[in-house]
Order: C-alpha cells, then structure tokens, then sequence
C-alpha cells in the first residue's frame, strides 16, 4: 500500500514537472509585431533597443538590412580619435568577400583573429552587447547597395537621398540622442573588404551614388557606419 502511495505521488509530481517544461513562454508582442512588420526603405528600426535606418529591403520588407544611426567617429577630424582601418603592421587578413560583412565577420571569429588594432571593425564589435547583437561592418558591395534606386509613388529615387533625409529628420528631433547625420560629398565610409596586405575597399557617398574606392588602411580621416539584418 505504502509503495503504491508513493508510486501515484511520483507519478503525480512527474506529470507536473511535464506540464511546466513544456509550457510556452509568456509572449513579446514587442518581438512579435517586428516578425510581421513590413518594413520600407528609409524607415526607422527600432525593436528591443536595436535601432537603425532601413537601407535594404527582402521577402516584401520583412527582412533586410538597417544602418546604424551613428557613426565612427561621431566628430570628424577629432584628434583623439583614429578613423584608419587598422592601426597595427599591416597584414593580409583574408577578409575577401566583397558581398557579405557578415562573413568577413565569421571569418575573423573563427580564425580566433583579436580586432583591437582593426579600428573600424573593434567599434562595429563593441556594439554587439545585450540585445545589440548582428552588427559588423559592411562589405563593399554591401554599401553600394546605398546608391539603389526604387520607384517611390511614381517617381524614381535613390536609397541614399531617401535614408540621408531620414537621418536627418531624426537628428533634427533630437529624440535618438546618438543619431548623426549621414555625411555625403568628399566623405569615405570604410568597408570590410579587403583587396591585399596594404589596401581596402572604402565607398564614398556623393549624390545618389556609393562608388568603391581602392584606400590605403592606414589613411586618416574616413568614417564608418555598423550594419546589422533583420
């Protein structure tokens, strides 16, 4: 009788320990609504403290890829701040692919290859805390993707023009405190795509257009802006 007892109790206490295991998490209507939101190009991202200017669109806007709304250095010219590629000899890392950041990012976490004296790429890094996870530096082909242009209520425009003035508009209501205004004309922005031991891909913005330059990674005075898909 005793051990039938204590069989049935067992079992009992079993079946709940099931029942709770098994139980679905409470839902994140935040993290659910950003699974389903079509996003424009353009437009703000902003879920879970993720926040960024959408540049890219896939799947109708479900995914892409978003900017990040500040930038390295956020003072251009700053004399304490470094904007070369890297600051160390330079070597050949093997950061090839010219279409995915993400890869050159994979790459450098794989190989175990320490990013502290990769400038650009450390800043892009150091973002990735908490919920700021996915951001990396871009590829070359990745940011030209800036000078796309999409037929917007009939006419055509230029992703660049379009995320510039979104930028814009959100410096100017100060409500996103780290936003830095997206800087076009004689500016170079650093990509993660290298060409050989000495040189990297940079795309200068300028009107529309995001052209490829061939940079010497120990030139002075360039920006970076992080990416990140979602």
């Amino acid at each position: 009788m005793i051990m039938k007892k204590f069989f049935y109790t067992t079992m009992v206490l079993l079946s709940v320990l099931a029942i709770n295991c098994t139980k679905e998490p409470d839902p994140d209507p935040q993290k659910d609504a950003a699974l389903t939101k079509k996003y424009e190009i353009g437009e703000l991202y902003n879920v879970n403290g993720v926040k960024g200017i959408v540049f890219d669109i896939s799947d109708g806007g479900l995914h892409g890829l978003i900017l990040s709304l500040d930038e390295y250095p956020t003072t251009l010219y700053d004399n304490n701040t470094f904007t070369m590629w890297c600051t160390s000899v330079m070597n050949y890392i093997g950061l090839k692919d010219t279409v995915s950041g993400l890869t050159n990012a994979h790459f450098l976490k794989y190989h175990n290859i320490a990013t502290d004296s990769l400038t650009v790429i450390h800043w892009c890094e150091s973002r990735n805390t908490r919920n700021q996870t996915g951001w990396y530096l871009p590829a070359q082909k990745e940011l030209q993707k800036l000078e796309a242009s999409f037929q917007k209520d009939g006419i055509t425009v230029y992703t660049l023009n379009v995320v510039r003035e979104a930028l814009t508009e959100i410096v100017k209501k100060g409500v996103h405190k780290e936003a830095v205004e997206l800087r076009v004309g004689n500016y170079s922005y650093w990509t993660s795509s290298e060409i050989d031991a000495e040189h990297v891909w940079g795309v200068r913005l300028s009107s529309g257009k995001a052209t490829p330059r061939e940079l010497r990674k120990d030139e002075p005075n360039l920006l970076a802006r992080a990416v990140r898909r979602f």
